[in-house]
């Protein structure tokens, strides 16, 4: 029987019809049928089995008993069949072959039409009173394959209750093998809310404690963060559920009163998780009272994140409570109080962004002060002096101007996009976002009491943006600068610049200007950063500039010098080297030197009695650069100076002037073939008295270097005292003797 299953064709299928039609035979042909290759479930054959008057043969070829004739193992047609085969085959039989086929299917994958028609069949069952076919299509409706369409989870749902009250096992929603866990589309989960709240009710209303198959569904939805599944969360939570941990952290403004109320009953960690994600929009007043009789019960980490929480409701009395620790830390814990309530500032910023109250800025300029409590510092005191002064708090200004706070730095607590800190003071000058609302005239009041504090510096103008300093403002800042921090990069010199910049495009200068007319020549305000003059603001203040070279300040004289050469040499040096003022002179003169400029010796002659010394040592320079004859006398009598590098130089420029002269005689009379210099003369005598001249000649010349003197004739005249001649021997020893004698 089992090879004419294998084999098929008509021939083996009519052999078969006629082995049910014998009836003795039927049931080994039905339990052999699983060796066939494939199964037509129209054939006759096939209709024949399954409809056969015995329902053994029925459940022999469907494999429902597990077993074939005479007890032996049978699986059956039903490994054979696919999912629709099954499901037609249901469709188109009674009870007795869906009962065998249902819980089949519930070990197969269906795809979500199939899935409708198996839940057709389910429905249709769970109709009826035949109890076989009802727990048959309960065990499909309980699988995990039934629950992977939304019209299964349904049904699961819908007959919970009767589920639960008998204890039926539920297969999990999530099949074990699908990765990741299961997502519910929106439109499921609206579907499905109503649904599960009726079960979790009615499993409820039969003292039936939880559903373990209910609890997993729920927590999904709240991980999932399903919409609309918060609130029902909590109705889920008071029937006993467990998902606080679940709505601890998905916790929004709608759930967070009544968690907080449950709160009492949570464990430390439920608790500490709620606190942690409860955000500061979430709280008002009205959560107020529940975190002030939670916090006794938590432990210091989660205390600290509650009283952080009852400052954000901005609350008057929950500023209270804040500041009612405060102080109660300095009594209980002196000198290390501050460790204890490290919260305490960030709990009355979060206050300060709901209220700006007088309770509220009066609890911060407490902290401020250590007014009653430990004082803070660093970040956290120039947090709160910034978030005061967003909020235009007059009293802080007097903090600020005794320099409470004003070198601390910190993020603004209220910028949104902020990410670097910087000091009050910052804050003050350039009115950054949030604006602070105060006047020019306070802030240049600030200014000037903080320039009263020696251990205090403002803030050097490259930290800051200057384009966001007005104009007054910029100037009370320039007024505070030090004489010697009149710098090219100075307060004063953005003044400069600014006004520079608007000369030059037109704009309105009438701030600026006048207060730079008043520095031109101000006692006490050297201006250095005039190296950095634009040339603008030279040419329309050249006379003004020129002016300084002249006048009473020898500083501003030389400082006008340096700009008008810096934009066009525009500077009498005839006039400067003569100046009042010594600096004037010695630059004056230093760039005769440096640059090679030509000017009349007259001029510079009387400066070799300057009362500067350094001011003759340059003239005495320039003097004997020029070779100056006419400077001879005043250069002697410079060669008994007191200071001896005036000394040096006067004696340098003689010598100078000297061998220049001379060389220059000396040179004049060789262009003229006139040479009369000794050593001319030597070599002259030298050669007129060689032994191939004349011996008159010759003794002539002998007796004249004699007479010359030169020792530098001797090795010549040593030679000639041992010649032959006697006579010009006798001469050459005569005036070998000679120049000895010399």
């Amino acid at each position: 029987v089992e090879f004419l299953w294998m084999r098929g064709g008509p021939v083996a299928t009519r052999f078969l019809i006629d082995a049910v039609e014998d009836g003795q035979l039927a049931e080994l042909v039905a339990s052999s049928a699983s060796r066939a290759e494939r199964i037509d479930i129209d054939a006759p054959l096939v209709r024949m089995l399954i409809e056969h008057e015995d329902r053994s043969v029925m459940r022999a070829f469907l494999g429902g008993d597990g077993f074939g004739p005479n007890g032996m193992a049978g699986a059956g047609v039903v490994p054979v069949l696919d999912v629709d085969q099954m499901l037609s085959i249901c469709e188109r039989s009674g009870a007795d072959v869906r009962v065998l086929l249902l819980p089949q299917l519930a070990g197969r994958s269906l795809e979500p039409k199939q899935l409708k028609r198996a839940h057709e069949l389910v429905r249709e069952a769970l109709r009826g009173a035949d109890p076989k076919l009802g727990k048959a299509a309960e065990q499909f409706l309980t699988s995990s394959a039934s629950q992977q369409s939304l019209e299964g989870m349904k049904l699961v749902l819908e007959h919970l209750r009767d589920l639960h009250r008998r204890s039926v096992p539920i297969g999990p929603w999530q099949p074990r093998s699908a990765e990741p866990p299961r997502t519910f589309s929106p439109a499921e989960v609206e579907v499905m809310l109503p649904a599960i709240a009726e079960a979790a009710r009615a499993v409820a209303a039969d003292g039936g404690g939880t559903n373990a198959w209910l609890a997993s569904l729920m927590i999904r939805l709240l991980n999932q963060g399903a919409p609309g599944v918060l609130a029902l969360g909590l109705e889920w939570l008071d029937l006993g559920y467990p998902l606080s941990a679940q709505l601890t952290t998905q916790v929004d403004a709608t759930i967070v009163l009544p968690l907080l109320k449950r709160a009492h009953d949570f464990d430390d960690a439920d608790r500490r998780r709620l606190l942690v994600n409860i955000s500061p929009s979430h709280v008002d007043a009205e959560a107020l009272p529940l975190l002030r009789a939670l916090a006794p019960k938590l432990d210091p980490g989660s205390f600290a994140r509650a009283a952080w929480l009852i400052g954000a409701t901005g609350a008057d009395a929950g500023v209270d409570w804040v500041m009612a620790q405060w102080r109660e830390a300095k009594v209980r814990h002196g000198e290390h109080a501050a460790q204890h309530v490290r919260w305490v500032p960030s709990a009355l910023l979060e206050a300060g962004r709901k209220n700006q109250g007088e309770r509220v800025r009066s609890a911060m300029r407490d902290v401020v002060r250590g007014f009653g409590g430990p004082r803070v510092h660093g970040s956290e005191l120039a947090a709160l002096m910034l978030a005061l002064m967003s909020m235009s708090d007059e009293r802080t200004l007097d903090f600020l101007a005794v320099g409470i706070g004003a070198g601390q730095q910190s993020a603004h607590p209220y910028a949104e996009d902020q990410q670097h800190g910087f000091r009050p003071i910052d804050y003050l000058l350039q009115n950054g976002e949030p604006r602070h609302g105060y006047s020019e005239d306070q802030v240049i009041g600030v200014i000037a009491r903080l320039g009263e504090l020696e251990e205090f510096q403002l803030t050097h103008p490259r930290w800051l943006d200057p384009s966001r300093i007005s104009d007054r403002v910029l100037i009370a800042l320039a007024e505070h600068d030090s004489a010697d921090n009149q710098a090219k990069d100075s307060w004063t010199s953005e003044v400069v610049s600014r006004l520079g910049a608007r000369v030059h495009d037109g704009g309105d200068v009438s701030v600026l200007e006048p207060w730079f007319v008043e520095q031109l020549g101000r006692p006490g305000r050297l201006g250095y950063w005039m190296s950095s003059l634009p040339q603008v603001l030279v040419e329309r203040h050249r006379d003004r500039i020129a002016a300084l070279i002249t006048g009473d300040d020898g500083a501003w004289a030389i400082v006008a010098c340096q700009v008008m050469w810096q934009h066009g040499r525009d500077v009498d040096l005839a006039r400067a080297v003569s100046n009042r003022h010594a600096d004037v002179r010695v630059w004056a003169l230093e760039r005769l030197q440096l640059e090679k400029q030509d000017l009349d010796v007259d001029l510079i002659v009387p400066r070799l009695d300057d009362e500067r010394d350094y001011v003759r040592v340059l003239a005495a320079q320039i003097l004997g650069a020029k070779v100056a004859k006419k400077a001879v006398p005043a250069l002697i009598a410079r060669l008994r100076d007191h200071d001896v590098s005036v000394r040096e130089a006067a004696a340098e420029a003689l010598t100078r002037i000297r061998f220049y002269h001379e060389q220059q005689a000396h040179w004049d009379r060789v262009l003229k073939g006139m040479d009369a210099s000794p050593q001319s003369a030597v070599e002259k005598l030298l050669l007129q008295a060689r032994p191939d001249q004349n011996k008159a000649q010759r003794l002539l010349a002998i007796k004249s270097l004699g007479v010359l003197g030169k020792p530098e004739a001797l090795p010549f005249l040593i030679d000639w005292s041992q010649q032959s001649d006697r006579e010009i021997a006798a001469a050459a020893l005569a005036a070998i003797e000679r120049i000895h004698l010399k």
